[in-house]
């Protein structure tokens, strides 16, 4: 599927072809408002303005290389902590001075692969020192109002007993056809699909953010407004880290996961064992397996997505769907992905369960169009540990108008004894669009209270030592 779609901070500016210099700038009361303004209205979203973060997942206190291109005499940033913030969704944390735009066109690539790795200058150098952990996104604002982000993370030293959301970071890559060719191919060509991609380059999904803007930011708002006191932690630092999520008491993953290294899997179903609570707020999670490196010639942190057995080398480990090599995502999820494009209502048929406590539904109610565009079903051969329970499904249509047929969606909940449970949405509409003003009231504050109902009971500890109502 296509997406759609705090303080004083020390700034070293070096701007290639210009002196490097370093400014120490006063922030006022103003800079630290809640803001409204944050997003970028699609007219002001350009190819020519963007930009990306090395490293984009660090800890307050080291610093960021920005590498930015634009096409205007000037352009500044304006730095977001996102969050809650009285429904504005994000709070600006600084904002930068002006300083010369530098358009950037260098890369590297491997015509073989299809690999393109943008070769830019570092413009920006932002210290971390002043700002707490959290999911930021940077603004770039250019003089000819062009605008794009750039997402980074700064984590907290450890998530023991926390909430932590995972920013899928590896998915956004594969869908990202900046430099031309996605892992999904080029100008429609499954063919001349990137095989390998690197994290060295600007993101075309979100206005520049990725999978993060239409697929997580609505939950975090909502977990942020619960007092839930999120941690963030990106899907690369879990395949590259497995213990950053040590002590975890739940993780969250927002509305399109889709590709998933290896040691990431393992990783998380390790945690789950020992008590973590895993809540999948979409569909189609875990179904590509990827590898991560180190490339050769920029020491940038690159990813090989062959989606073929026999072009990819590594035999021991070839990047294909988990469930071709005897994993398959109902492991993690409790349910299978079912088939895109997916279309219809959420029709309430398990009224009982507690994820729909305080909603007043009752069996039969439906929400229009809310299924969709992609969706998981369980299935009575799904392999997985512990018990499983079904809390809902809706009858749906999946495939084109010319080729329609009925098929299901569910809402399954997964409990291993003593340990953590597993909560599975099986749609990636819930947060894109349930989450959002984009649906009618009625349907947003129902979609609202039953993410709030799994949240909540997710927040209260191993969901395998709770009673929950499953009917």
């Amino acid at each position: 599927m296509i997406s759609r779609k705090r303080s004083r901070l020390v700034i070293l500016l070096a701007i290639a072809l210009l002196s490097s210099c370093a400014a120490t700038v006063n922030f006022s009361d103003a800079a630290q408002a809640k803001s409204a303004t944050w997003e970028i209205p699609s007219t002001q979203f350009a190819h020519d303005t963007a930009g990306f973060a090395t490293p984009f997942s660090t800890t307050p206190g080291t610093s960021i290389n920005l590498y930015i291109t634009c096409n205007s005499p000037t352009f500044n940033l304006t730095v977001y902590r996102m969050g809650y913030y009285d429904g504005a969704g994000a709070q600006l944390a600084l904002t930068t001075p002006e300083q010369p735009c530098l358009h950037q066109d260098k890369k590297i690539a491997d015509a073989k692969t299809n690999f393109v790795a943008e070769d830019w200058k570092v413009t920006t150098v932002l210290a971390t020192d002043s700002l707490m952990p959290g999911m930021y996104l940077a603004r770039i604002n250019a003089s000819n109002g062009h605008q794009s982000f750039i997402p980074f993370v700064l984590k907290d030293k450890d998530v023991v007993g926390r909430v932590v959301v995972s920013i899928p970071f590896q998915t956004s890559l594969s869908y990202n056809a900046y430099t031309g060719a996605s892992a999904y191919g080029e100008k429609g060509d499954f063919e001349r699909r990137a095989r390998v991609l690197s994290f060295n380059t600007p993101f075309s999904e979100g206005y520049g953010a990725g999978i993060y803007y239409f697929y997580v930011q609505p939950v975090v708002k909502l977990i942020d407004q619960l007092h839930l006191d999120p941690s963030f932690v990106t899907d690369v630092d879990i395949s590259q880290n497995p213990q950053i999520i040590s002590g975890a008491k739940v993780l969250v993953s927002g509305g399109h996961d889709e590709y998933w290294t290896l040691q990431e899997r393992d990783a998380v179903m390790n945690e789950r064992s020992k008590g973590m609570n895993l809540l999948f707020f979409g569909a189609n999670v875990e179904y590509w397996r990827v590898r991560l490196h180190q490339g050769s010639q920029l020491n940038d942190l690159e990813m090989d997505i062959y989606k073929s057995q026999s072009e990819d080398q590594n035999t021991a480990e070839p990047t294909i769907k988990f469930r071709d090599q005897k994993l398959p995502e109902s492991e993690l999820t409790y349910q299978d992905y079912n088939c895109f494009p997916a279309h219809g209502d959420f029709q309430v048929s398990n009224p009982g369960a507690f994820i729909f406590d305080g909603t007043g539904v009752k069996k039969g109610d439906r929400f229009p169009g809310m299924m969709g565009p992609e969706v998981d079903h369980s299935l009575a051969t799904d392999t997985f540990t512990g018990t499983r329970s079904i809390l809902n499904t809706s009858i749906i249509t999946c495939g084109t108008s010319l080729l329609p047929k009925p098929t299901s969606s569910t809402i399954v909940y997964g409990a291993i004894a003593g340990a953590g449970g597993t909560v599975s949405i099986g749609d990636m509409n819930w947060v894109e669009r349930g989450l959002t003003t984009d649906v009618p009231k009625r349907t947003f504050a129902f979609t609202t209270q039953v993410t709030t109902n799994i949240l909540e009971a997710a927040a209260k500890g191993p969901m395998g030592l709770q009673d929950l109502k499953t009917s």
